[in-house]
């Protein structure tokens, strides 16, 4: 890097770059310099925001665009009194910082149509300069709690009549039941979905029964006018194919993969949901028997905080690398087996030292068969 720099960098303290509303974000603007620098001042930005653009073709291009800021913050690292001049000295400089994040942000978000994204920006204020500066990105995660509503699952029994070309010849029906445990998840779980089917139907057998997990993205904008963006994508597919009795129970499992979480909250422009959709597909020129559920994706337990490594460097140098925990002899007795030992040998006539010599000898075995009917004979 050039004009005296060798190195302009961010470090976290906290090494997965990961962070959740309210937390504090710890770590250090580092420069190293080969020759002193007069700055008008060090400082560092603390950005977050949510960008939207997309085009739609159809007579004419239209694009459409939306921007919300959620974080905007200033941390002065360095600066004079007087608001003059300041220097950096030559070599290795570290200028630690902090900022605790608010509470109503969204999550990071990333699409070909939206991005929430959260960096920190470190600069180099020059007098008729342009200034220097370097960006380093992290990201938050919201958790969303699942709640006991979405706990409950579904259980639910339908049936689909089936008739000829003529509608009013009914040819039967087929009953089927629907089982989910619940319809609130985590990423990383298991959906168990299951399918009861009572077939009364001959000339209709079942061929497949599928599950399809749905995102539904929704996106707003308010430049040039309000207008609306839906986007379906489907995640997952699960499919079990036939031949089915006409009594048959069908269980399908998926794996949710890391995805963002539902409604993306305190968020205006993104919506997110998540859908389930069963597809019962049946021999013949029948239709196939569809039903959709609605599922939430947040979060159960609190993840697992990692040590930064500045809370790593400042346990080791408080214990200076020495452990603080009292040492016990690995060859330690239990108190009760410890006690009757000594007893017994008092009992025999023997004398018994607190201190261990490690050079008196083994007792005899005519000591050990004694002690031994001695604690038989206390026993019966």
């Amino acid at each position: 890097m050039s004009s005296g720099i060798n190195s302009f960098r961010i470090r976290l303290d906290k090494l997965t770059g990961n962070y959740h509303p309210e937390e504090k974000i710890t770590g250090e603007v580092i420069i190293d310099l080969y020759k002193d620098k007069i700055v008008k001042a060090l400082k560092l930005l603390v950005k977050g925001e949510c960008d939207i653009a997309w085009t739609e073709v159809n007579n004419q291009d239209n694009s459409f665009a939306a921007k919300e800021k959620y974080i905007q913050s200033f941390i002065v690292l360095r600066r004079s009194e007087n608001h003059d001049r300041v220097k950096i000295n030559e070599g290795h400089n570290v200028f630690p910082f902090d900022f605790t994040l608010p509470y109503n942000i969204p999550s990071t978000f990333k699409h070909d149509c939206a991005e929430i994204k959260y960096n920190l920006i470190a600069i180099m204020e020059r007098p008729w300069k342009f200034n220097h500066q370097v960006e380093k990105s992290f990201r938050v995660e919201r958790l969303l709690p699942i709640t006991e509503t979405y706990l409950l699952g579904i259980d639910e029994t339908d049936l689909e009549n089936f008739s000829c070309w003529i509608p009013c010849f009914n040819k039967g029906h087929m009953r089927y039941r629907i089982r989910l445990p619940a319809t609130g998840f985590a990423c990383g779980e298991r959906i168990s979905f299951m399918i009861n089917i009572d077939n009364k139907l001959s000339s209709v057998n079942i061929t497949s029964i599928s599950l399809l997990l749905i995102q539904k993205l929704k996106f707003t904008n308010r430049e040039p006018f309000n207008n609306i963006k839906i986007q379906t994508n489907i995640i997952q597919r699960v499919t079990k194919r036939g031949p089915f009795q006409k009594i048959s129970a069908s269980l399908l499992e998926m794996d949710l993969q890391k995805l963002p979480l539902s409604h993306c909250q305190f968020c205006n422009y993104i919506d997110v949901k998540y859908l389930l959709h069963a597809i019962i597909t049946v021999s013949g020129c029948h239709r196939a028997i569809q039903k959709t559920y609605e599922i939430i994706i947040g979060t159960k337990d609190l993840p697992d905080t990692p040590v930064s490594t500045r809370e790593i460097s400042e346990i080791l140098n408080s214990n200076n690398y020495c452990s603080t925990a009292p040492l016990e002899s690995p060859f330690t007795l239990p108190t009760e087996v410890t006690t009757v030992g000594i007893q017994l040998a008092r009992e025999i006539g023997f004398t018994y030292s607190a201190e261990f010599n490690s050079e008196d000898p083994p007792p005899s075995y005519e000591t050990v068969m004694a002690i031994d009917n001695l604690r038989k004979a206390s026993k019966s």
